[in-house]
């Protein structure tokens, strides 16, 4: 009972830091307990007292508003959050910390437009502000704005020197840049810092079909062949690791792999349509009917598109031919 009045008085005060509403309990503002409560990962109590330190302070006080801010966003009330924060803004226009985190309140919002502007401004006051370089850069991403991100993310990487999960962002926006060996050296260095997920590896491997990519990095097949059997080794039924080591395989010309590595793609999923059709392809190209005729019914039961529906019927094509010829 008692929380959630506390809850409702949080966000009268945040609406008007001058009303009526009872004020944050404990009531008593106590710097030190609140940063105990931060510290502690005690994010209510972090709230309440920070809030406390907040209604406190005559001029206002700028990290005790960033720090409850930062509690009620820990609690997923990025709106409470928010609101505080324009009022702490307004008392302290050029306070980078403040900026950053309304960002991150607009964020889980879902307005990551509005987002950008705020890390631009943090950045504007404090343009070494690492968290505010990363965010930006993670912000733009998710927008789309790959060429835009680079930039605050490589300054990040610099400063930093970088983890994982920064590399990895890095990696997909010069992806998204399309600086496609750029991408590959990031993802090269994400995974010499830390364990990469099955997705990323995915993602990392398909850059070895890239021409740039392969003059650039003779070893990057290798490479990539060697981030797919880990992505299989963590997940044997990712059927998108199998399929994607056929089109390696495919690709260089080691056919028999490729047929291998469909094959398996098909058994974990029955409805990859793209395994089916490349089978086909590879059967039709060795003269394989029996095998051809079969991939081509399976992917013809699948495949919607009419113009590739027609490509798919015209591999039966020689085995049709020869028939006639016999005849």
């Amino acid at each position: 009972m008692r929380a959630a009045i506390v809850g409702l008085a949080l966000g009268a005060v945040v609406a008007c830091r001058t009303s009526h509403a009872p004020k944050v309990r404990p009531g008593v503002p106590d710097a030190q307990a609140a940063a105990a409560a931060t510290q502690r990962g005690d994010w209510r109590a972090a709230a309440e007292r920070w809030w406390a330190v907040w209604l406190a302070a005559p001029e206002g006080d700028a990290k005790a508003c960033a720090e409850a801010a930062r509690a009620l966003l820990q609690l997923g009330d990025a709106e409470s959050a928010g609101s505080l924060l324009d009022q702490g803004l307004l008392k302290f226009p050029k306070d980078p910390a403040l900026a950053e985190w309304k960002s991150r309140s607009l964020e889980k919002l879902g307005f990551r437009r509005a987002a950008e502007e705020y890390l631009e401004r943090a950045l504007e006051i404090d343009p070494n502000r690492s968290t505010a370089l990363l965010g930006l850069g993670r912000v733009r991403v998710d927008l789309g704005l790959e060429t835009s991100a680079v930039a605050p993310l490589r300054k990040f990487v610099a400063q930093t020197g970088g983890d994982a999960d920064s590399y990895a962002l890095l990696a997909r926006a010069l992806r998204g840049a399309s600086d496609m060996s750029g991408s590959y050296q990031a993802w090269l260095r994400s995974f010499q810092l830390g364990q990469p997920k099955v997705e990323d590896l995915l993602y990392a491997s398909s850059l070895a079909l890239d021409p740039d990519v392969r003059s650039a990095h003779p070893e990057a097949p290798l490479t990539s062949r060697a981030w797919l059997d880990r992505a299989i080794a963590m997940d044997p039924m990712c059927t998108r690791a199998h399929f994607q080591l056929g089109v390696l395989s495919h690709e260089l010309g080691a056919y028999d792999q490729a047929v291998a590595h469909y094959r398996r793609a098909v058994e974990t999923d029955p409805s990859c349509l793209d395994a089916l059709t490349n089978l086909a392809i590879l059967y039709s190209g060795a003269g394989d009917e029996i095998e051809t005729r079969k991939m081509v019914s399976r992917a013809l039961g699948l495949e919607k598109d009419a113009d590739r529906r027609r490509a798919l019927q015209r591999l039966l094509d020689p085995f049709e031919k020869k028939a006639d010829g016999g005849m």
